[in-house]
């Protein structure tokens, strides 16, 4: 599973899809508001050991009214148009399962939703495997909220750390970026600082196969383990 957070801003360079949507620790965490929003899982391309599971579990919670077959990109991107004003006009989320995406059509796709202006509203996660992807609709200004507020809490409380600053989680600054890797076995690794590098937030994590299945943790869960690593760390 490939996992992209696109969050783009006025600034940043238009990327290929790859990143973002949600991995489940629990099946109460989704079944709301045809499955309301909340951040995914990551790893890396496909694994020899077949599909993610945290994507498969995902797309099992999606009912069939938000199931489609994928047919072009500029029809992707208009019914996702439809999707996201529903979603405003109920202040609300949803994930969407799009089946029979190849590969080679991704940076298309994300080029529609560009040109349609609806790219910041979705976030993008692909099996390779199964040549599937769901979008997760997030639009409203109520998750955008509580993702910024999240963040911003997390932020001061590893500026609070020995050896930090409010610096210290960016994606990325004019001199530096901190580079956090998390292995299959779920060990963290810190690389040096890269200039220029732009590393989206992440906000669950997939672990990886090391222990079978994935291991998806919660925002809750990230909170108090990113406070526990940095600890660890230093700089």
């Amino acid at each position: 599973m490939t996992d992209v957070w696109g969050d783009y801003q006025t600034a940043s360079p238009r990327s290929s899809i790859s990143q973002a949507s949600n991995g489940m620790s629990s099946a109460a965490s989704l079944v709301m508001s045809d499955i309301n929003s909340s951040e995914v899982a990551h790893s890396q391309a496909p694994h020899p050991m077949g599909p993610s599971t945290a994507f498969t579990n995902l797309s099992s919670y999606i009912p069939p009214k938000n199931k489609v077959l994928f047919t072009t990109p500029s029809a992707l991107a208009r019914q996702m148009a439809t999707r996201i004003s529903r979603c405003l006009r109920l202040g609300t989320g949803c994930y969407i399962h799009v089946s029979g995406v190849t590969e080679a059509k991704l940076d298309e796709i994300d080029d529609a939703f560009q040109d349609l202006g609806i790219r910041n509203s979705v976030r993008f996660t692909y099996e390779h495997d199964l040549e599937a992807m769901v979008i997760r609709c997030m639009p409203s200004e109520v998750h955008e909220r509580a993702s910024r507020s999240f963040m911003i809490k997390l932020a001061l409380k590893i500026a609070a750390l020995p050896g930090h600053s409010e610096d210290s989680i960016l994606p990325t600054t004019p001199k530096y970026t901190q580079h956090f890797e998390i292995d299959s076995s779920g060990d963290v690794s810190h690389a040096e600082s890269q200039p220029d590098l732009i590393i989206p937030y992440k906000s669950v994590f997939d672990t990886g196969y090391g222990a079978g299945t994935d291991i998806v943790l919660t925002k809750a869960e990230l909170s108090a383990w990113s406070l526990r690593v940095f600890r660890g760390l230093g700089r």
